[in-house]
């Protein structure tokens, strides 16, 4: 089965979001739970500009994030959460 996230028509057209931000977004979609890097090689981005893409929707409020700690105490990747968008994950 496919799965696929059915998405608000209003946010993709949505004047209030950047191409960089709505990118960044779609990829969080795809994988909750990843790095800076991972998310700039899925959206042709610099990890520079993730940084700052994430920082803006965090100060918009459309997503959080917290960072996971590994077994020996160093970082993990982070998980974020969409908070902002309304859609249901379907599956087909």
């Amino acid at each position: 089965m496919r799965k696929y996230l059915k998405v608000d028509r209003d946010f993709i057209f949505s004047t209030q979001l950047g191409s960089a931000e709505k990118l960044v977004l779609l990829a969080l979609m795809d994988k909750k739970k990843c790095s800076y890097a991972q998310i700039a090689e899925k959206t042709s981005t610099s990890p520079r500009t993730v940084l700052r893409v994430v920082r803006g929707l965090e100060k918009k409020g459309i997503i959080t994030h917290k960072v996971s700690f590994r077994e020996d105490g160093g970082t993990d990747m982070n998980e974020y959460e969409i908070l902002g968008l309304k859609g249901e994950v379907n599956e087909q």
